[in-house]
Formats: structure tokens, C-alpha cells, sequence
């Protein structure tokens, strides 16, 4: 690869279908992930990719609700494709939806539900482990949830999001603009 920005229409084509992306952005099989900012609140719409050289087809709306829907990312686990992202209206909390899902009907999974907010979903690639960024007592802090027994640790105070590992079994964070 020569390192070079290759423009792949994906702006274009959401500007034509009326739409203003907003990142981050996420690959999840041929498609990028885009959180749509709109008058009453955002969505995530999935744009189809003819790998990754260009737009393939028209936009298509993954999630609607109230709220923001921000930060997603994808993760294809044992049993299906899942796309995690946060979801702010008064806070903010993060959610798993499987994939493929009913446009009129999404199925929709609270993975968090606390008064804090929760940002930036990292998840392992078995689907099994999500990091993510929570508030707690008023400080940023990395949270690490085991999903299948949805217990919680809280691991450390960070300044930014977090990535955890493929395994599951390491966190990446900022902490005072230092990478731990």
C-alpha cells in the first residue's frame, strides 16, 4: 500500500440521500458505519462497499431511536455479525445490535444501563468482553465488562477511550495523553 488517502464517495453519497455523517466511522463486513447527526437526534446508517474502493449502493438506516447514536464498532463473534455503539439522550449507555436486523424492528441490547455516561465501545473478538469509557464519582474511568456474566470491573482513571484487546485480556488506554 502506498499510504495514500484514497476517496471512496462515501460523503457524496450520504450528502445525496440527504444525510451529514458525523465519526467516527466503522467497517462492519462490506459496509462503513456512519452516526448520522439529524434535527431530532442521530442514527447509524451503513453505506455498501465494493471492497475498499468504492460506494456500491445507497445508504441504509441501521438504527432509530431517540438520542445520538455514536462511537460504533463492529465485531463478527461466534454466533454473528454485532455492532456495538453508545446511545446518549440524558446519559449515555452502550448497546449491541445484531446483525442482520429488521430495519422497522432492530433488536436492540442495553449492554450498560447507568445514570453516568459510557463512551467509546471496544469489544474482544469473541464478543465476549467490552471496554468502554464510563464516568464514575465524576471522573473518566475505563470499564471492563465480561458480557456473558455482566459483571463490571472499573480499571483505572483515563482521558480518552479505550481498546481492548482481541483476547479480552488487556486494555489500551489514555491516561494524561500517555498511551498505558
Amino acid at each position: 500500500a502506498s499510504g495514500a488517502a484514497t476517496r471512496l464517495g462515501v460523503a457524496a453519497v450520504m450528502t445525496a440521500a440527504g444525510l451529514e455523517p458525523g465519526g467516527p466511522a466503522a467497517w462492519l463486513g462490506d459496509e462503513i458505519v456512519f452516526g448520522e447527526e439529524g434535527e431530532s437526534g442521530s442514527s447509524l446508517w451503513a453505506v455498501p462497499m465494493h471492497g475498499c474502493r468504492a460506494v456500491a449502493g445507497p445508504p441504509h438506516r441501521l438504527t432509530m431511536g431517540t438520542g445520538q447514536d455514536l462511537s460504533p464498532v463492529s465485531v463478527a463473534t461466534p454466533d454473528g455479525l454485532r455492532l456495538f455503539y453508545a446511545n446518549g439522550d440524558r446519559r449515555t449507555n452502550i448497546y449491541r445490535l445484531p446483525l442482520p436486523a429488521a430495519v422497522d424492528a432492530p433488536t436492540v441490547v442495553a449492554l450498560t444501563d447507568d445514570a453516568a455516561s459510557n463512551l467509546w465501545p471496544s469489544v474482544s473478538s469473541d464478543g465476549r468482553m467490552l471496554g468502554y469509557l464510563g464516568r464514575r464519582a465524576g471522573e473518566p474511568r475505563v470499564i471492563v465488562r465480561d458480557l456473558a456474566t455482566r459483571s463490571a470491573i472499573d480499571i483505572a482513571v483515563a482521558d480518552r477511550m479505550s481498546a481492548i484487546s482481541p483476547d479480552g485480556r488487556r486494555i489500551a488506554t489514555l491516561l494524561e495523553g500517555v498511551l498505558s
